[in-house]
């Protein structure tokens, strides 16, 4: 057997050994919630600071130049962000793990009332994004409103959510504006589209994602507009003995599927 093939193998192996049900405690979304209050107040310093809109003009000189010229070339760019502790992918909590990423895209020919006006219509996007099977904008008012998502996540194993958020876009310059998604309901759906659809109890499932909030901003410049997107995934807390492997299957699924969150904005006005 391939090496290859013997690290897939534990991962399935590993990764079937931890989707029994488990329950998301009052601590650990306690946790979680101070960690988000201290990214958001971190955001509104970032905002009212005099200096750089966006994280790639925080970066020296050198390398903030390279990094807009990738971006102008098509290339996206994700990382972790810059308060992950430790250099880990991962921020442990009290019966959870926080995964913590930000990354920025580039949209051409586009202005900015455009993008945000096609972003407040999820539901008539032609480009879907592949792992949301279902969008809805169910309530408005101004410029906030309340979105349904059923999503689908893969990584080794398929899971199916059905998810809520609160959504608020907020334009703070002619060339600028922010976005914040806060997730509301997360629950796990088990047999999808069949008669044994079955919606399992919030908070008392197999743990995968328990939250989801992503803070958005946008600029116009270059003929386009930079998205860049910061996202906290809540997810439950892996067995010691299973973390080295089941742990990066957490953490891709997070990054990858911010990745394909941005891609999916440029795809929306990509030509043809």
């Amino acid at each position: 057997m391939s090496a290859k093939c013997f690290v897939i193998g534990l991962a399935v192996v590993s990764t079937t050994a931890v989707v029994g049900a488990t329950t998301l405690r009052s601590k650990t979304t306690a946790d979680f919630n101070r960690y988000a209050t201290a990214v958001s107040a971190r955001l509104e310093r970032e905002l009212k600071a005099e200096g750089p809109f966006l994280s790639v003009d925080r970066l020296p000189p050198t390398q903030r130049f390279a990094a807009r010229q990738a971006l102008l070339r098509g290339e996206t760019i994700v990382e972790r962000a810059p308060t992950a502790h430790d250099g880990k992918d991962e921020i442990d909590i009290d019966g959870g793990l926080i995964n913590h990423w930000h990354g920025v895209i580039f949209v051409p020919r586009v202005n900015l009332d455009a993008l945000i006006a096609n972003l407040r219509e999820p539901g008539a996007d032609k480009h879907k994004q592949e792992d949301v099977l279902r969008s809805v904008v169910t309530s408005r008012d101004g410029d906030s409103q309340k979105v349904y998502l059923r999503l689908k996540r893969t990584k080794v194993i398929t899971v199916y959510y059905d998810t809520d958020y609160d959504v608020k876009y907020v334009r703070i310059a002619p060339t600028r504006a922010t976005s914040t998604s806060l997730s509301t309901r997360i629950v796990e759906v088990e047999n999808p589209g069949t008669p044994q659809e079955k919606l399992l109890p919030e908070g008392e499932d197999h743990g995968f994602m328990w939250r989801l909030n992503s803070y958005w901003r946008f600029e116009e410049t270059n003929g386009g507009v930079m998205v860049e997107i910061e996202s906290l995934t809540l997810s439950r807390e892996m067995p010691f003995l299973l973390k080295p492997i089941a742990g990066p299957i957490i953490t891709h699924i997070a990054r990858e599927t911010l990745a394909r969150t941005l891609e999916s904005v440029r795809a929306r006005f990509a030509k043809g």
